[in-house]
């Protein structure tokens, strides 16, 4: 039987977040890599029994005090870097990268000059760290979950949802203006919606307006409402634009601008051959990114990391 090598994610677990379901895609695909053995290792402190993301992990895969040296690769994101050592010998770090984020901030952007592999979500992510990153940057293209996909006939209950979770007080006023359009929006504000629950929304929505922030390294929701068929309405951002492609896979009204998005909101309602149109065309780019696709381009990063030493 061939070696495998070790695999640990390190990780302060605060609250879920969608940046936490995208951490555990990824270390469910290096689990599924017949030559590495993955573990996981929540740092004290943290809250990684709330929530419903790591769940059902299966508890062979939970590191107990850990030592780093131990392994081949340590997994990090965000100021998870801050518990491992300067130094991390022969080790080697993957270094998730999610957002543009860290170009302004003066402590993730430090960690981008620590040596590491990096993985990016958008090709226009890597082409911004680059600069400043020490280590090769590579692309894994996001996949949506299966949970996601509805059929064409999926029946539509929901006319309107939006998913305010970035901009919780926009998406109370936007909500607020449909009710007195005699509209009665479904709203996604604060705190955190379960990810079966929010597959089962998007899949019984019409039209999904999701409210990303302008450094997302990916706002996967968009991508998550084409793939079940909805007419989806969002806001620009740096990782939105492979997909979300105005009068083709969504409307992309104003960040901020509220009569904005009243009107697309109304277009979209009013005209079945507009709607026809953005459901096909993001129906078509979703089906580009399946999950499937995502673990074979994780699969192919890490046997290039296996083959340099």
């Amino acid at each position: 039987m061939a070696s495998t090598a070790r695999l640990l994610l390190v990780r302060h677990f605060r609250r879920p977040t969608g940046g936490n379901i995208k951490l555990r895609d990824y270390f469910l695909h290096a689990a599924s890599h017949p030559a590495i053995e993955a573990e996981l290792w929540f740092a004290s402190g943290g809250e990684a029994a709330e929530g419903d993301i790591w769940r059902d992990l299966d508890s062979r895969h939970h590191a107990r005090n850990p030592s780093f040296a131990d392994y081949r690769f340590v997994c990090v994101n965000g100021k998870d870097w801050s518990l491992l050592p300067a130094d991390m010998g022969s080790t080697e770090v993957i270094h998730f990268v999610q957002h543009a984020g860290y170009l302004d901030d003066p402590v993730l952007r430090g960690y981008l000059a620590r040596p590491a592999h990096r993985l990016c979500t958008t090709a226009a992510l890597r082409d911004a760290i680059l600069p400043v990153a020490n280590g090769p940057v590579t692309v894994v293209p996001v996949g949506v979950a299966d949970a996601f996909s509805a059929e064409p006939d999926q029946p539509k209950e929901v006319k309107v949802a939006i998913i305010g979770t970035k901009q919780p007080a926009f998406a109370a006023d936007l909500a607020d203006r449909l009710r007195a359009l005699g509209l009665a929006p479904v709203v996604v504000g604060e705190g955190w919606l379960a990810h079966g629950d929010v597959a089962a929304l998007f899949r019984s929505t019409e039209i999904l307006v999701t409210l990303p922030l302008p450094t997302e390294g990916f706002f996967l929701p968009a991508l998550e409402g084409m793939a079940a068929g909805c007419v989806v309405i969002t806001n620009d951002a740096i990782g939105n634009r492979g997909h979300c492609i105005a009068g083709e896979t969504c409307l992309l009204p104003r960040r901020g601008d509220i009569d904005a998005h009243v009107s697309a909101i109304i277009q979209a309602l009013d005209c079945g051959d507009l709607r026809q149109r953005l459901v096909e065309g993001g129906r078509h780019v979703a089906a580009q990114h399946s999950m499937a696709t995502e673990r074979a381009a994780f699969h192919a990063f890490l046997d290039g990391a296996l083959r340099q030493r």
